[in-house]
This record gives structure tokens, sequence and C-alpha cells, in this order.
């Protein structure tokens, strides 16, 4: 489906992606988070690959959102013990539990 989408990646920091597009399929925001503790390629400069990838999808008329959103998401990988806990994690689960605890 994403292929029929221009999509932009913020490549933020070691280790973590932030593919991003906007549509009219999404209301407002919705982001998901994947998992690689092996890492993807995403083309970084640092040639590392990436562990966290936040895939973030905006309705073109919310781009306040999308920046709001950006920036929760900035603000929590700068802590790196949060991302390794992130990239620890074994279940979805587990995953949205360090969410609400941070």
């Amino acid at each position: 489906m994403l292929s029929q989408f221009v999509i932009t990646c913020y490549y933020i920091i070691c280790g973590i992606a932030v593919p991003h597009t906007q549509t009219a399929a999404v209301q407002n925001c919705a982001v998901t988070l994947g998992i690689s503790p092996d890492g993807v390629d995403f083309g970084a400069v640092d040639d590392k690959p990436s562990q966290l990838i936040f895939l973030i999808l905006s309705h073109p008329d919310k781009s306040g959102s999308y920046r709001e959103l950006l920036a929760e998401i900035a603000l929590m990988i700068q802590y790196k013990s949060f991302c390794e806990m992130l990239i620890s994690a074994t279940s979805a689960k587990e995953s949205m539990n360090i969410f609400h605890e941070e």
C-alpha cells in the first residue's frame, strides 16, 4: 500500500529512522513502531542500520499534529536507556508499557 506514496525518511540519531508521508487515508496522524534488533538499512549517512523505525502517516491538512508527534518522538529517543528498552522488548504489549512509563 505505501508504494503509492512518496515517503521521506528522517534519520534522527544512530539506529533510529522516521519514515513519513501524508495521505488522506488517515484523519489526523497515525504512528507505528517497528523494532528490528538486527537493524534495517535506511541508507543512513553513518551506514548504521535502524533498529527503531517510527512510521508516521499524517493527513495533508494536519501538519501541526505531525510536527507535535515528531517533537514527542525526538524527546523520547534522546534517552539511550529508553531506546535500549524498546529494542529489547519482546512483545507489542511490552513496547506499549515502556511508552506509558516514560
